[in-house]
């Protein structure tokens, strides 16, 4: 294993977060033309007043014209409006939330102390800073894209379900905050939707509780998205498409999210000699592989992508050397097997990685943007305690090499001509 200075990568990550914000860098492409639609539904906010939110209509009947782009609930907007100092000056809102963006780091890094207390803090640092490097992370950063906004309140609500797993004291006040922060991530990216399951099984299985009262505050908490909604049925109607299908977008996600495992798997693989022999002897790992196999079979003849817009690394790299998804398929296997490996230590993360496959199916494009940081994040803070923690214990330096030539990728990939010209 090769052996640095692990000190050198937080100040390497930090180095490319700024730089790029000093160049006005777009990795992750498309945050540039997102910064319009949501800074003038910012002032459309700060013009009309937040009372009167309902008349800003969103959706293809819109007839204020480019507000009909956004298809997000707008409570990042509605924050923004609201400050004074930076809703009518641009260049001052985006230096503001690039500073605010930094909370990402810092709140998964208090996350992480509060889960893993047994580890060396200076260590959950260094391995916290792996967010600062993250192309789509830092384009949100840059133009002022609601992803990190999001970001921070499901944060807010993973640190408060870990202070719930950890401790009966409060629970009932941190339940409340745990839910009422995820409903302020949905209210900003409504498919964290898909998380409350999740956190209503481990507060369930911590705690056997009643369903009733928390069923009771969720519905509460539900009415400003029903009214929203009622009054944009565009949001919802704009983003059933036909750029994929739910077959075909199963297999998108399996290959982007297993962009975030891959280097964990090597570290398995590298520190653990029984590594594989101990997964081959799972049998629901094999029953799960014959299922997948099973359905790129059934369906290979069927996948579908619009190649010009979204789908993730791995489906821009097979763009850029074939003209089929042949190679991509296959890859697709090999893939389910490391998003299995980490999925089958227990129902709950078969159940979460289950939720996360099927959610992003209705048609629509499939961005890396909307996995980055989410799924790393829920990798690290709502998978099998145990597995995180025997990974983190390790020597990084690979995983943290492979995020720095992730981010090289991303650079290459979006001033391939530029490169090319030079060549």
């Amino acid at each position: 294993m090769m052996k640095t200075n692990n000190y050198y990568f937080p100040l390497l990550f930090s180095l490319t977060y700024f730089l790029s914000f000093y160049f006005e860098l777009d990795l992750a492409g498309g945050t540039i033309p997102d910064l319009q639609t949501h800074w003038n539904f910012i002032q459309k906010i700060r013009d009309v007043g937040l009372f009167n939110i309902l008349e800003i209509e969103t959706g293809e009947k819109s007839a204020i014209g480019v507000d009909s782009k956004l298809l997000n609930f707008p409570l990042h907007h509605i924050i923004f409006s609201q400050i004074y100092f930076i809703n009518d000056n641009l260049n001052a809102y985006l230096n503001f939330y690039f500073l605010f963006s930094l909370l990402v780091p810092y709140l998964f890094y208090l996350c992480c102390t509060e889960k893993f207390d047994q580890i060396k803090k200076t260590k959950l640092v260094i391995f916290s800073s792996i967010i600062l490097i993250l192309p789509n992370f830092q384009s949100s950063a840059i133009w002022g894209n609601n992803h990190n906004t999001a970001i921070i309140f499901f944060l807010v609500a993973i640190l408060y379900l870990i202070k719930v797993e950890k401790n009966q004291k409060q629970k009932n006040i941190h339940i409340f905050t745990s839910y009422f922060f995820l409903f302020l991530a949905t209210y900003t990216k409504q498919y964290y939707l898909i998380f409350f399951p999740i956190f209503f099984l481990k507060f369930f299985l911590k705690f056997k509780f009643n369903v009733i009262p928390i069923s009771i505050i969720s519905s509460f908490l539900s009415i400003p998205g029903f009214i929203y909604l009622a009054n944009n049925l565009g949001m919802f109607k704009n983003i059933l498409f036909s750029a994929t299908n739910f077959s075909s977008s199963i297999l998108v996600v399996v290959s982007i999210i297993s962009i975030y495992l891959i280097p964990f798997f090597f570290i398995q693989a590298l520190y653990d000699k029984k590594y594989f022999e101990n997964l081959l002897k799972r049998k629901s790992f094999y029953f799960f592989i014959l299922i997948f196999v099973v359905y790129i079979f059934l369906f290979h003849s069927n996948f579908i992508y619009d190649e010009q817009i979204g789908g993730g690394a791995f489906i821009k790299l097979n763009n850029l050397i074939f003209d089929n998804y042949n190679f991509y398929l296959l890859l697709s296997i090999l893939l389910s097997i490391i998003v299995l490996s980490f999925s089958l230590n227990n129902k709950s993360d078969i159940f979460l990685t289950s939720l996360i496959l099927i959610s992003f199916s209705s048609g629509w494009y499939i961005f890396q943007k909307y996995f980055e940081p989410m799924y790393f994040i829920v990798f690290v803070l709502l998978y099998d305690r145990k597995l995180i923690l025997n990974l983190i214990n390790k020597n990084l330096n690979l995983v943290y090499f492979y995020f720095s030539f992730y981010w090289v990728f991303y650079f290459i990939y979006k001033q391939r001509e530029k490169i090319l010209l030079l060549v």
